[in-house]
């Protein structure tokens, strides 16, 4: 029985759904204060969700919904991707300042014995170590 291969790529970039949105409107060759107008949203909020100041919210997707005629979860899960990247890499920025506590553990050790993988950088190391002692 072959063993199942788990991909572990992680993309070290996002891109934020207001990108995708303003891409649309050029497509489309649509203002953001046609949209504004067409949706019903301000168009301070359009433009705000373009510059990823604002989130896409479940209320915003079902306008772009029946404007794009694209579904409302399309829109939901691109906020949803880009926000927990932005999450993890907020996160990671954090574990920096604590990588030298790595050094007052037996990394190698662990590693050796099984209970962690092996990561670089060393931020992802602390993340690795952290979970295990949960």
């Amino acid at each position: 029985m072959s063993e199942m291969i788990i991909n572990e790529f992680e993309p070290n970039y996002a891109i934020a759904p207001g990108e995708i949105l303003d891409e649309e409107l050029e497509y489309r060759g649509m203002s953001q204060a046609e949209l504004a107008q067409r949706t019903g949203l301000a168009k301070k909020t359009i433009n705000e969700i373009i510059k990823a100041k604002a989130p896409i919210t479940p209320d915003s997707a079902l306008k772009f919904e029946r404007v794009f005629r694209q579904p409302a979860d399309y829109w939901l899960n691109l906020e949803k991707m880009y926000r927990a990247f932005m999450a993890r890499r907020s996160e990671m920025e954090r574990l920096l300042e604590d990588v030298a506590w790595l050094k007052k553990l037996p990394v190698k050790k662990m590693i050796d014995f099984g209970w962690i993988k092996s990561y670089k950088p060393d931020a992802s190391q602390l993340s690795e170590v952290l979970n295990f002692l949960a």
